[in-house]
């Protein structure tokens, strides 16, 4: 049976590496685990570095990084997998989460999606290693975007507006373009071959709704993560 979450400013910072205390850190994870029914060591966490690497990962990487940083299964942002009691974790603070699901080959797929991961089409990465991996068919996966920063707050450089791509950038008040990276994700899904009713947005901006989530933008590169997780339970 599936399993999908994203935690919100209310069950605490979930990242080991923005300073917390660990044990507050590793307190706040194994309390959201647990209201999930889930077991702590089911969860895999990744050394996230904006890049485009898909990791797979199994029973055997079940627990690393998810109590300390030095254990975590390697550098990548986005996270696979097929195998039950495999619960794929990623920290969030304005990055985009993509949440994917393939009922029919019953695996799963996460994927951290900054203005560089966007750039890098992580997302469809992600499509194109389930693929790889378990034979899905994109026209069969089921794919949740998670809150990120809007449009309304992305202001950015023409530099990251080119590297992301313009179709979903718009002109901001001050001259400079925002971008809108959940819009611009979805559209790279639906290109990876998902079907548009399969792929669903929340609306929310994690800028505007600092009293639900954790902003890097809107707290000034002093912010705590929230986290999306996907996996199978046994």
């Amino acid at each position: 049976m599936l399993v999908q979450a994203v935690s919100t400013r209310a069950d605490g910072n979930m990242s080991l590496a923005v300073g917390d205390d660990p044990a507050a850190v590793r307190g706040n994870r194994r309390r959201f685990a647990e209201a999930l029914e889930l077991e702590q060591s089911w969860l895999v966490v990744p050394e996230q570095v904006h890049g485009g690497v898909v990791r797979r990962i199994g029973l055997a990487e079940r627990g690393r990084g998810a109590w300390c940083l030095d254990d975590a299964v390697g550098r990548a942002d986005a996270l696979v997998t097929d195998e039950p009691g495999v619960v794929a974790m990623l920290t969030f603070a304005d990055c985009v989460p993509v949440m994917l699901y393939d009922p029919r080959r019953a695996a799963i797929g996460v994927a951290h999606a900054g203005w560089k991961g966007s750039s890098l089409e992580i997302a469809a990465a992600t499509v194109r290693a389930m693929a790889r991996e378990f034979g899905s068919e994109p026209g069969d996966l089921r794919a949740a975007i998670g809150p990120a920063i809007g449009g309304c707050c992305y202001e950015v450089s023409d530099v990251v507006a080119d590297a992301v791509g313009r179709a979903h950038a718009m002109p901001g008040p001050h001259g400079r373009p925002h971008v809108d990276l959940a819009a611009t994700n979805r559209a790279q899904l639906l290109r990876a071959g998902l079907e548009p009713q399969n792929v669903e947005m929340s609306a929310m901006c994690t800028s505007c709704r600092v009293d639900r989530y954790f902003s890097h933008r809107a707290e000034n590169g002093r912010a705590g993560r929230h986290v999306a997780l996907i996996g199978l339970r046994p």
